[in-house]
């Protein structure tokens, strides 16, 4: 059973990763890719530490302007780290199921782990979430096999090298590396002080030293306003994550997600993780007073104590310093602990009944990967449907101003988009070296004066108003693109 699940894992696999190869080549950039290369990616280094934006995910922009210097500007181009970090993420995936779970109940995982609609999106996008989320996922598996193997330092110093590149990536990784630290101090516990300075030492010292290289210019002109993403209350940010689940509303639960979203929000996830401090509680105690150690309940202190710990360090940076709540993708690391941990609880669990148990929990994992398998649409990512057409928009615009506009010379033409889609605009204007268009705008579109416009479908009856004609529309994102007759 393991072998044929195994290899169901790597198909899998080289599946998700042919997906993610062809959507970045065929999906159009986005708003907030084209920010963080406009911001910074095109800009000198020293960018980088005039000003802060919480686009600026330091490692991958670095890795961003990398594969731009070598492999030019193209959307594939840009989005190369992206796919190392999927490639990455998905070898971490497998490792980390089989080492843990194995069998049909740890292909069920790693379909969860990859198949999930916004881990997917974010092994695509041209930013920092995916590359973050790979670079802690090696680092939970280091320390798992830190756990399980003797304790040799080696795996400790790894799982604290990973830590600080994945926060180098991206700074909310910076919550769950520090409940990974909290996690493996526990299991130091029961050997006193000098081994809890070893958790310090030898993951906290490369974690903290790595993150810090890389972070601390970048972070510098930083102010409070400009960690502006995340949740107003607790209950919006878990229903953020319950509706990463959810894409389009083509299929059901997106033809009708309420049930699903408060189902998942108010019930499932309060009772996983209220599991999951549960089963720390009952073993955490039998784990500090056993004479003999046990891989499983290491590993069980390490998943669970993450995932519980990041939630807890989650609550006191709000309470404390009034940091926003994780607000989907701010929260992507939620996931595949929520996902791991619960899972591999239901394969330890030993008492009358467990197999009840443990079927009841591999049913809901099979569902959540229906739904997920219902929710694929490879044509947008979910947080930027609306830019899903600017890619081909842009190359419409490009041939119909070849065949109909004469220009003086020096003279540009007048290009009004809506806001959303203007740093979109701008990118395509250099990636296709559109030297007639004047910089893309969306500054008093109401009152006219452009004679190209890039739109949304809330602006079709400005489109009226200004008697402009309709070019080309996209499907997916309703973007339209109209000009204004000679």
């Amino acid at each position: 059973m393991a072998g044929w699940s195994e290899k169901a894992s790597v198909v899998l696999i080289l599946v998700v990763l042919g997906i993610c190869c062809y959507r970045a080549s065929t999906q159009s950039f986005t708003i907030d890719e084209a920010w963080v290369y406009n911001l910074f990616v095109s800009k000198p280094l020293s960018a980088m530490a005039r000003h802060y934006d919480a686009c600026n995910h330091v490692l991958h922009t670095l890795l961003m302007k990398g594969a731009r210097a070598t492999l030019g500007g193209s959307e594939l181009a840009l989005r190369a780290p992206s796919l190392l970090a999927a490639v990455l993420y998905c070898v971490a995936c497998f490792r980390l199921t089989q080492l843990v779970l194995g069998g049909w109940i740890g292909f069920l995982c790693l379909g969860l782990l990859t198949l999930n609609p916004m881990i997917l999106d974010f092994l695509v996008a041209a930013r920092g979430y995916g590359l973050g989320l790979a670079l802690f996922l090696w680092a939970l598996y280091c320390a798992i096999r830190y756990s399980s193997t003797g304790f040799g330092r080696s795996w400790l110093r790894w799982a604290g090298v990973c830590s600080g590149l994945a926060i180098a990536a991206n700074l909310i990784m910076l919550v769950p590396a520090a409940a990974l630290g909290c996690a493996l101090l526990i299991l130091m516990a029961r050997r006193g002080f000098a081994s809890s300075w070893e958790i310090v030492d030898v993951y906290g010292g490369p974690a903290i030293a790595i993150a810090f290289l890389f972070v601390v210019i970048p972070v510098l002109p930083a102010r409070p306003e400009d960690f502006y993403v995340g949740a107003p209350d607790l209950a919006t940010s878990v229903q953020t994550l319950v509706a990463s689940f959810i894409k389009g509303r083509r299929h059901w639960p997106g033809t009708s997600p309420d049930l699903f979203l408060r189902v998942g929000s108010q019930y499932l996830a309060p009772i996983v993780f209220l599991a999951l401090i549960a089963g720390l509680v009952a073993t955490v105690p039998r784990y500090l007073r056993a004479g003999v150690l046990s891989s499983r309940i290491n590993a069980w202190i390490v998943l669970a104590g993450t995932a519980v710990f990041s939630v807890v360090l989650v609550l006191l940076l709000h309470s404390t310093l009034g940091v926003r709540y994780p607000y989907g993708r701010t929260g992507i690391y939620l996931l595949p602990l929520f996902f791991i941990a619960p899972l591999y609880g239901l394969k330890i669990l030993d008492f009358a009944g467990a197999k009840w148990v443990r079927l009841t929990g591999s049913v809901f994992a099979a569902f959540l990967l229906f739904v997920c398998l219902r929710q694929r649409d490879n044509r947008y990512f979910t947080e930027w449907q609306y830019d899903a057409g600017t890619s081909h928009l842009m190359k419409v615009l490009r041939n119909h101003h070849k065949n109909r506009i004469q220009l003086q010379p020096g003279e540009k033409v007048r290009f009004g988009t809506h806001q959303f889609l203007k740093q979109t605009a701008i990118w395509y204007k250099e990636r296709h070296r559109l030297e007639w268009l004047d910089d893309p705008s969306s500054d008093n579109l109401e009152a006219g004066g452009y004679r190209y416009y890039l739109l949304t479908p809330a602006e079709n009856q400005l489109a009226k108003k200004l008697g402009l004609e309709t070019i080309a529309a996209d499907p997916v994102s309703g973007e339209f693109l109209s000009w204004l007759k000679p």
